[in-house]
């Protein structure tokens, strides 16, 4: 852009006396002006056009907005601008990794993460689709398992839905407890009052080469099918004695594929929290993608060398083991020594390679989702009525027991205190109960089985019911667990 300057002073040709022949004006002069004039306008900005204006130099204020400014001196490298009406404009900070932006139609938009992000744009609810039940481990039906589990208690349950499972002879032992201690609301974003305990009792002294010990959760098939032959993460908080290298295998229905994954404990008897991504399961192999077992789950305690492999970042062919894998090649030993703590807490299965953040679901919902697997009644009362029903002859009563909500995952097997816990009661026959009486189950549906109680004293034909007599802690178990 250039500016004009005059070439020819005329003002000072009025001051020369008449007959000088500067005084006259000269076409030449003339024209060197109005050439300065067509240089000059031609590289100026047009009123009203400012597609030409191509740089300002010697300004020391910011053009304000109104002026088709920003209104700012400097602003936040990376950082998204916010109009401000006529104020200057501002910049936000630079987003961090996983922020997005959200705006609630009033105010500034502001950066957002994890839950707060899910909560704000309405998809909190993703963080439901956890196919792992119990994953807060607040139900414990059944108690804490009465003694230490080793060698012969392969397949005892706890915490509901997980087992103890050993392979081989092992000589260490663990004592299986609710436990208080979980990852602070400042660590994970939420409130737990529960975790998984494990505390070696006795060590692996003496294991060999084929003994192995750890916890197995295992996920229904048609709980799996979402997330098959994709990517999943594997979330959840530790808190190990022993330091290092620990592992988690994956397994198919028909135990012929397996995916071993590792994680670190970085201190010792301290809350962190592990992802594990886990390639997409693939289409081989045998999976069960209706009730029966989709995806075996297991945390290792302790593994001899014939029950490792090495880690892989794909699912590894086993159709040639005789057992299940329970770690990892480089998987440390936690029943290295007898104390050992080995803990989880809020463990979750996202799709994708990101693990969202925990929510555990409300006690009724969990509670509700366990039934499918494991219906347990115990008295609260002495006379407390199991089911209704009738007395087919003088020694039988028939009674239908009703599913929890949505029916059991299949048939279920009966387990129960003691069959002297449980009593018949009817309108003549009053009450009847006494060594002699047993109690099985006989028949089964999709929401209901016949349980039958069996004793003398009956009356052919008369309404009666099942009751639990009053012995305390006694109890009525319908199992359909994977």
């Amino acid at each position: 852009m250039t500016d004009y300057t005059k070439t020819t002073n005329f003002t000072a040709k009025d001051s020369l006396t008449t007959g000088d022949p500067n005084k006259v004006v000269s076409g030449a002069e003339i024209d060197a002006e109005f050439d300065a004039l067509a240089t000059a306008s031609a590289s100026k900005v047009d009123d009203g056009a400012n597609s030409t204006l191509t740089s300002l130099t010697g300004l020391t204020t910011p053009l304000t907005v109104a002026q088709g400014g920003s209104g700012a001196a400097t602003l936040t490298d990376g950082g998204v601008l916010l109009g401000s009406g006529t104020g200057a404009v501002t910049a936000m900070a630079v987003l961090a990794d996983g922020e997005m932006i959200v705006g609630d139609g009033t105010t500034d938009p502001v950066a957002e993460s994890g839950l707060t992000l899910l909560q704000s744009i309405g998809v909190d609810n993703l963080v439901d689709k956890n196919p792992i039940i119990n994953g807060d481990f607040n139900s414990w039906q059944e108690g804490n398992p009465a003694a230490a589990l080793g060698n012969g208690e392969d397949g005892t349950y706890f915490a509901d839905l997980w087992a103890f499972r050993e392979n081989g002879s092992p000589a260490d032992e663990w004592t299986i407890t609710k436990d208080t201690s979980v990852p602070t609301v400042a660590q994970s974003g939420h409130l737990s009052t529960s975790s998984l305990k494990a505390v070696c009792a006795t060590d692996s002294t003496g294991n060999d080469s084929a003994d192995a010990t750890s916890l197995r959760y295992v996920i229904e098939g048609y709980d799996w099918q979402p997330y098959a032959q994709q990517i999943f993460t594997l979330s959840f908080w530790h808190k190990h004695t022993v330091t290092g290298t620990h592992s988690v295998v994956f397994a198919n229905s028909g135990m012929n594929l397996e995916y071993g994954a590792e994680y670190n404990q970085a201190v010792t008897n301290t809350w962190e929290k592990a992802e594990i991504a886990v390639a997409a399961s693939g289409s081989g192999g045998t999976w069960d993608y209706t009730n029966g077992a989709g995806l075996h789950l297991n945390f290792c305690l302790s593994a001899g060398s014939t029950r490792t492999f090495a880690a892989a970042s794909t699912w590894a062919d086993h159709s040639g083991d005789t057992t299940f894998q329970h770690g990892t090649d480089d998987c440390v030993d936690n029943a290295s020594a007898a104390g050992n703590v080995f803990q989880i807490a809020q463990i979750k299965i996202d799709k994708g390679a990101v693990a969202l953040p925990f929510i555990g679901r409300s006690f009724n919902e969990e509670r509700i989702r366990t039934n499918r697997y494991l219906y347990y009644i115990d008295r609260t009362s002495t006379g407390q009525r199991i089911s209704q029903g009738e007395c087919i002859s003088t020694t039988v009563l028939d009674t239908t027991l009703f599913y929890p909500e949505g029916g059991m995952r299949t048939d279920p097997t009966l387990d129960v205190s003691a069959a002297t816990d449980f009593r018949a009661s009817g309108g003549t026959m009053g009450t009847i109960d006494g060594s002699g009486i047993a109690i099985a189950l006989t028949g089964g549906g999709s929401h209901a089985c016949r349980l039958r109680l069996t004793c003398s004293g009956l009356t052919d034909g008369e309404s009666a019911c099942i009751q639990f007599d009053a012995t305390s802690g006694t109890y009525l178990l319908l199992d359909a667990r994977l």
